[in-house]
């Protein structure tokens, strides 16, 4: 029994840690408009669709998430859409046109959009029913945190660290969009 908790604690943190990071990059966009708007030359409206290609998509796969759950269990669709989430942020990462952060951003909703329901299917399986509603609440705060890091964040790193990217901020301004 004592293996068991052990392991639904571990399991919590890995889950809330995966949280934390699926919400930090949910509103990633968001917490580098300013910035966003500025390196590809865009106006607001446009920004707004970046921003909204994350979430479209994300609402859209909730369905076929719960799907892929009950064919694929848990802890594989976790596995494999936490490894196309990774492709969306580096693709983000590298991206200096605004036609590829959308290609981005609709990658890691896709890939981020399986995730709650399987955090949750794996807390109803592994905590008892008197701690599973306080470890869905941990996990909820884990998603909170990831939102305020990401709103600190980025503006700090591009405060202190010229640019949210590092070493690839200093961008040619011949790739941006000339989206207006």
């Amino acid at each position: 029994m004592e293996r068991k908790r052990w392991f639904a604690l571990v399991l919590l943190a890995t889950i809330c840690v995966t949280y934390y990071v699926e919400n930090f990059l949910k509103t990633a966009a968001s917490a580098l408009s300013l910035v966003l708007i500025k390196e590809l030359d865009i106006n607001k409206g446009t920004m707004g669709l970046l921003i909204t290609a994350f979430f479209i998509i994300y609402g859209l796969m909730q369905i076929p998430a719960g799907m892929f759950t009950d064919m694929f269990g848990p802890r594989k669709t976790i596995l494999g859409f936490t490894a196309l989430t990774l492709v969306g942020v580096f693709l983000f990462w590298l991206s200096f046109r605004f036609e590829m952060l959308v290609v981005a951003q609709i990658i890691m909703g896709i890939g981020c959009s399986v995730f709650y329901i399987n955090a949750v299917s794996l807390i109803t399986h592994w905590f008892p029913i008197e701690r599973k509603a306080t470890a869905i609440g941990i996990l909820s705060a884990a998603s909170g945190l990831g939102n305020f890091t990401s709103y600190m964040g980025f503006p700090l790193a591009n405060t202190m660290f010229g640019g949210w990217r590092t070493s690839t901020s200093s961008s040619p301004s011949s790739s941006s969009s000339t989206t207006r």
